[in-house]
């Protein structure tokens, strides 16, 4: 029963990021229709900044976020700006494949100024005890933070003028623009947003991972499969895709083979896709 218990712990820390990441992801598919491929690099931007905040001006990875969020704010603008914007006239295929150019983009330009070897923060190695089960620090730190992220943003869509206004677009981006919502604008703050989390699911991993430039790559096919799980642009089964999913790995992990933990994200998404397209949620309808 410990091993059990210790296996759901692991497999909540690993959905809490999953959960952030994939918000981000799903956001911006709900409100541009894209899927982006780059998220994951943009998470692992994030992570570096805050490496370097950290180890230059002795912070802590928490409190690091008040100078990684302006960095990845900044991001998210040029990101519209200097590629979604252009390329809106294409078609989505196109989109996707220039988002994945950007990635692979991304990861040399990571490589070039932080190197290509596993760097890190001094690890947090504390925890509580409960019989014999431990609860990392870390692990719970990261699991307030998912929390926090999903529960902010739940209240945002719903309960303000900004909310309603991203609901709209996802919906009906014509109808919306006819009621006199500047979409662009909108447009502008769902990516500012989704970069925001981006960023916190950076410093996320910082807290328990060392850091290559690939590590944002591999993370973002875990939220493709946590988006596709819910729903496409919905964000309203992510907390429950991310749990599925996380306490999915860490028990296949722990009673089968670590090695073969990745099979578990690409037969979610197929198994997701086949028998019920529409997600958890179970609605057409994007955020």
């Amino acid at each position: 029963m410990e091993v059990f218990l210790q296996a759901m712990v692991l497999s909540l820390s690993n959905a809490a990021v999953y959960v952030v990441l994939g918000t981000s992801v799903s956001l911006i598919f709900g409100i541009l229709g894209v899927l982006n491929f780059a998220q994951g690099d943009f998470m692992t931007i994030g992570a570096y900044v805050g490496l370097s905040v950290v180890l230059g001006l002795s912070l802590g990875a928490v409190q690091s976020l008040f100078l990684v969020l302006p960095v990845m704010l900044g991001i998210g603008i040029c990101f519209y700006y200097g590629l979604i914007r252009p390329m809106r006239r294409h078609s989505h295929e196109m989109l996707l494949v220039a988002t994945f150019g950007l990635a692979i983009l991304l990861q040399g330009a990571v490589q070039m100024i932080w190197g290509g070897s596993a760097i890190g923060i001094e690890r947090n190695t504390a925890s509580w005890r409960f019989g014999g089960v431990a609860v990392s620090h870390v692990a719970a730190v990261n699991m307030v933070l998912a929390v926090t992220c999903l529960g902010g943003l739940t209240l945002l869509l719903s309960y303000t003028n900004l909310g309603r206004e991203i609901r709209a677009t996802a919906q009906d981006r014509v109808g919306a623009e006819i009621t006199g919502i500047v979409t662009g604008r909108v447009e502008v703050a769902g990516m500012c947003i989704a970069l925001l989390l981006t960023g916190v699911a950076g410093l996320m991993i910082l807290q328990r991972s060392l850091l290559t430039p690939q590590v944002g790559f591999e993370i973002v096919l875990k939220a493709f499969a946590i988006t596709i799980l819910a729903g496409l642009g919905s964000v309203k089964g992510l907390a429950y895709a991310g749990l599925i999913l996380g306490l999915s790995e860490g028990l296949f992990s722990t009673f089968i083979s670590s090695s073969l933990v990745n099979v578990v994200s690409f037969a979610a998404m197929a198994i997701a896709l086949l028998l019920r397209p529409t997600g958890i949620s179970g609605i057409g309808e994007r955020t």
